[in-house]
C-alpha cells in the first residue's frame, strides 16, 4: 500500500511538471533562423515540359535525364540558351532518373525497372546494367558509382 502511494505521488509530480512545461512554453515561437541561405546568381531558360530527374554539367552544357513513363530521355542542353543539342528518348517502359559521368561514359538509372543505361559522350548507348532496387540518384566519387534508392 505504501508503494502504491509513492508511485501515485511520483506519477502526479511527473504529470504536473509536463503540464506546467506545456503551459509555459505554448506561446513561445520555435526558432526559425535559417541554417542555410542562397543567392540566385543567374537564370537560364529550360524546357518546361522536361521532368528533370538527373543533371550534370559537362563542357559548358548540361546533361539532363528526364523522367515520366513515355516521356523519359537523356539530353545535352546548351546552358545559356536552353537549346536541346541532342536527345535520346527512353522506351516508354522506363522512367528515367539519376545521371552522372564516370570514366568518359554517361550513366543513367531508371526508377522501378532496376535497369541502368550506359552512353558514350555522344549519347550512343553502349550498354545496360542491373541495379538492386529502385534507382533515384546517381553520382560518382571518381572511382565508384554511387546509387541512391530514395
Amino acid at each position: 500500500m505504501r508503494l502504491d502511494r509513492r508511485l501515485t505521488a511520483i506519477l502526479f509530480i511527473v504529470i504536473c511538471t509536463a503540464a506546467a512545461y506545456t503551459y509555459w512554453t505554448q506561446d513561445q515561437e520555435p526558432s526559425l533562423e535559417p541554417l542555410y541561405t542562397y543567392r540566385v546568381v543567374n537564370k537560364y531558360p529550360h524546357d518546361p515540359s522536361a521532368f528533370t530527374q538527373g543533371l550534370v554539367i559537362h563542357q559548358g552544357a548540361f546533361i539532363e535525364g528526364t523522367g515520366l513513363y513515355g516521356r523519359s530521355s537523356i539530353r545535352f542542353v546548351e546552358l545559356t540558351t536552353g537549346e536541346i543539342l541532342k536527345k535520346v528518348d527512353l522506351s516508354s517502359d522506363y522512367f528515367g532518373e539519376g545521371v552522372t559521368i564516370h570514366d568518359n561514359s554517361i550513366y543513367q538509372v531508371t526508377w522501378r525497372e532496376r535497369t541502368g543505361f550506359i552512353y558514350d559522350l555522344s549519347l550512343q548507348k553502349t550498354g545496360e546494367f542491373s541495379i538492386p532496387d529502385e534507382g533515384w540518384g546517381l553520382t560518382t566519387d571518381g572511382t565508384h558509382l554511387i546509387l541512391s534508392d530514395g
